[in-house]
């Protein structure tokens, strides 16, 4: 499913993973939720499920989007591992890479 930018920020069932950025949690579903800003090409995405609901702006909410590449990038080995039942508490964190850019990492918990 491809959203445009406009339509990322209006989307009903869930919020930017960027919310709850250092805060653990436990994905329970993954879906593929690609958008495009106009004029630009299609980002790669997913919506992330928790067993945890956070308090975002006043509303609970369990469901989160992001374009992350520490996350995308892991779709796969995430799905198999979330349908086998073996995923813990996650957390996504910013971080210094050797290169010398910053960007996220998805770690344990």
């Amino acid at each position: 499913m491809t959203q445009t930018l406009a339509e990322n920020e209006n989307v009903s069932d869930s919020v930017s993973l960027a919310k709850i950025d250092g805060q653990p949690f436990t994905p329970v579903g993954l879906e593929d939720s690609n958008y495009t800003e106009q004029g630009k090409e299609d980002q790669e995405g997913v919506k992330i499920t928790t067993k945890e609901t956070f308090d975002v702006d006043g509303n609970e909410v369990s469901k989160f989007h992001t374009t992350r590449k520490a996350i995308v990038s892991k779709t796969k080995q995430l799905r198999d591992i979330i349908e086998a039942g073996d995923l813990g508490a996650v957390k996504c964190i910013k971080t210094a890479f050797a290169n010398g850019k910053s960007g996220f990492k998805l770690v344990d918990a």
